[in-house]
């Protein structure tokens, strides 16, 4: 993977960014065995792995760009004793004990930073603050009261206030002490030299590619580099690949401004509004200069308009403060749990001995500390009161279910909706210097980005880790996916989130002023105009995409009869029965299609098919055997099999005949009307009965 030369994971900058301590590059000794290998350098990184360095265990940390590049870089560095999931949420979904627990587990991961500060005296900024969040109308001041009545019943202090330091107008507001604010990076930086001068080996520029498994032992491959460890963390902000947490953990951006005021008194507290999605307001001194950060607008990743939502945090900001100027924005990844508490442990189906920490919502500060701790004592074989909590394998409760098929419901939209709407053109000449589009140059989807010097870049727009088309983010200046999160460098390379490989790079020939030649129906090279080399690419991505979706059906073949086994709905069955049987035939259809084109059959593992049915039996695990609740897990299971389907057959089918396939595109419309047709049948089952029947169940 290509290094990028920003010390972040974006084109902005936030107030924090600072070049690391000195670089070091410490030989991996070859045939070395280390204790520990933790991939990732944020704040969960680098304190799991000072922590097992003081326990005196060999640590090696593995950090694909620099320490703090991620979410810690971009964070807003509030301290709190409080959470996004509220206490009441908490308790309504986990119970009291369960509400304690994760009071008790931000109490202490906020105090594992203080702590650190004190310990290792620190120099960050670190500073105690009141903390205030505020009611504007007769609703918020229901959803205040419900969050003061959790603070009550798990013991973090606050109380009703008529003075919260804010120019917004509000009806109510609590005070809630003991809150704090610091300097992230400079925090992380102390850990990161804690961590050196106790032993630990930090590797910057190391991206990890694979893991596998020998005698036991996780082999990491970086480019031509081995590490060898006994166990592994991912400390990503979520693990790299199709793991069950793409289907749990949701991905959102917010976003920051610093500004500088004209006059009026820079707030001495953190405050908060009772919005959806909030805003959260506190001070900070840069450079011997009073700020005021002001953030919020979160939305998902790869939704939505990020100058937009710069454009109006901006113009809230103006309303309330007497704004001078702005002096820093940028935005920050988060993902939310589908059931409100982070997933920390080991990754579920995959080789023991590989853990993660995921999941924080928007309080990556406490939580990613505390995750540094249950990780690292799950590493030395300690006990943790939180472990079984925040457990991966926990059964989601109700609640938490049905927000997971409504994310889900939302990336198979995202699947096939943005595959469509795509404008058709045969110039570049519209997009404008220094920003990206997705195009459709001769039947081909591209990812088009035009540099201040004009020269073009042309990206496979497919997500390498699920599939998803990528929309370009004009803000951060990269292509991001709105499925999982996974983010992209202009040139393709990873940046942030799940996927492990590059976008694929697309050669094309630009011609009369960018003019591309337009769709051709023929079938040879010079009847469509491009060049020997832009043809053989083409068909190259064209028989990639056979491989991953032959091996896709063919696991499909075994996986539909679990499915069928396990519905309740003699409707259900009979509709996956009969898509059973048209599975088999797609199998024998792809071979004649490879036949077509004169390549062998030939099945690649598709990392998508893997996780989406991965993900189908865990579903069945965690529902009731003879519930309607089930059968609506296996429709929702099923259609996002269908969507992936119809997205990968939709995509090949045009590839087929812009590369003159006239025979292998006409098989692949067959089997894309059947994907199509299965998917209405099971539309129509959910919508006609299980829904309601399952909605009947929980109620």
């Amino acid at each position: 993977m290509q290094a990028n030369t920003s010390l972040r994971d974006g084109a902005l900058e936030s107030p924090w960014q600072k070049p690391e301590g000195p670089a070091t590059t410490p030989q991996v000794l070859s045939g070395q065995v280390y204790d520990c290998l933790i991939v990732g350098a944020g704040i969960t990184g680098l304190t799991a792995g000072l922590l097992l360095q003081q326990a005196g265990k060999q640590v090696i940390i593995a950090e694909a760009q620099t320490a703090g590049f991620g979410t810690t870089g971009g964070t807003s560095a509030h301290i709190n004793n409080f959470a996004d999931t509220t206490y009441a949420e908490a308790r309504s979904a986990f119970g009291t004990d369960g509400a304690q627990l994760f009071a008790d587990a931000i109490s202490e991961g906020a105090g594992l930073i203080r702590n650190n500060i004190e310990n290792l005296r620190i120099e960050c900024d670190y500073a105690e603050k009141k903390g205030y969040i505020y009611a504007e109308n007769e609703d918020e001041v229901k959803q205040l009261a419900d969050i003061f009545e959790g603070m009550q019943q798990v013991g973090v202090e606050a109380d009703y206030t008529d003075k919260a330091p804010t120019p917004v107008p509000f009806l109510k507001a609590l005070e809630i002490p003991g809150q704090a604010q610091f300097h992230p990076l400079k925090y992380l930086q102390a850990i990161r030299s804690a961590f050196l001068e106790a032993g630990g080996i930090l590797l910057p520029h190391t991206f990890i590619e694979k893991l596998d498994q020998e005698d036991g032992v996780h082999v990491a491959n970086a480019g031509t580099q081995q590490i060898r460890a006994y166990k592994v963390i991912y400390a990503t902000h979520i693990p790299p690949g199709i793991t069950v947490f793409s289907f749990r953990c949701a991905p959102y951006r917010s976003y920051m401004l610093a500004l500088k005021l004209k006059a009026g008194k820079y707030p001495d507290a953190l405050i908060y509004d009772c919005q959806e999605p909030y805003h959260y307001v506190r001070t900070h001194e840069i450079d011997g200069e009073p700020l005021l950060l002001i953030g919020g607008n979160d939305h998902k990743t790869g939704h939505d308009d990020p100058e937009k939502a710069f454009d109006d945090l901006e113009k809230y900001a103006r309303n309330y403060y007497s704004v001078s100027s702005v002096k820093y924005r940028w935005s920050s990844q988060y993902y939310i749990p589908a059931d409100g508490f982070p997933y920390i442990g080991q990754i579920p189906f995959v080789a023991d001995g590989i853990l993660t920490a995921t999941g924080f919502n928007g309080n990556g500060m406490m939580l990613g500390s505390i995750s540094a701790k249950i990780l690292a004592d799950q590493v030395l074989g300690v006990e943790n009161r939180y472990s079984q909590l925040f457990s991966p394998y926990r059964i989601k409760p109700i609640d938490g279910f049905m927000e997971l098929v409504k994310e889900n419901a939302d990336v198979a939209y995202h699947f096939v909706a943005d595959r469509f709407g795509i404008p058709e053109t045969d110039s570049l000449n519209s997009i404008r210097p220094g920003t990206g589009k997705i195009v459709e140059l001769g039947g081909t989807k591209l990812a088009v980005y035009r540099d201040e010097n004009g020269t073009v870049n042309a990206l496979s727009p497919t997500c390498t880790h699920a599939g998803c088309l990528v929309n370009f983010n004009a803000a951060e200046c990269t292509w991001d996916c709105p499925c999982h999160g996974g983010r992209y460098a202009i040139d393709g390379s990873v940046i942030t989130g799940p996927p492990t490989q590059a976008l694929k790079q697309i050669s094309i020939n630009l011609q009369n002023n960018y003019t591309m030649p337009t769709k051709n129906k023929g079938a040879a090279s010079a009847a469509t105009g491009r060049s020997p080399e832009a043809e053989s690419a083409l068909k190259e991505l064209f028989v990639d995409e056979l491989k991953d979706i032959y091996w896709a059906e063919q696991h499909l073949v075994k996986a539909l009869p679990k499915m069928i086994k396990g519905a309740t709905s003699e409707e259900l069955k009979n509709t996956i029965q009969t898509h059973l049987a048209e599975t088999e035939g797609h199998v024998s259809r792809l071979e004649k299609v490879f036949e077509s084109i004169g390549e062998k059959a030939k099945a690649v593992k598709c990392e998508a098919m893997a996780g989406l049915l991965k993900e189908a039996e865990e579903l069945m695990t965690e529902t009731d055997k003879g519930t309607e609740v089930r059968d609506a897990a296996i429709i929702s299971a099923a259609q996002k099999v269908e969507h992936y389907e119809i997205a990968s057959y939709g995509t090949m089918r045009t590839l087929a005949g812009t590369l003159g396939f006239s025979e292998a595109q006409e098989l692949l419309q067959q089997t894309l009307d059947e994907e199509k047709n299965a998917d209405q049948l099971l539309t129509g089952v959910a919508e006609n009965y299980v829904n309601e029947a399952a909605a009947a169940e929980t109620e």
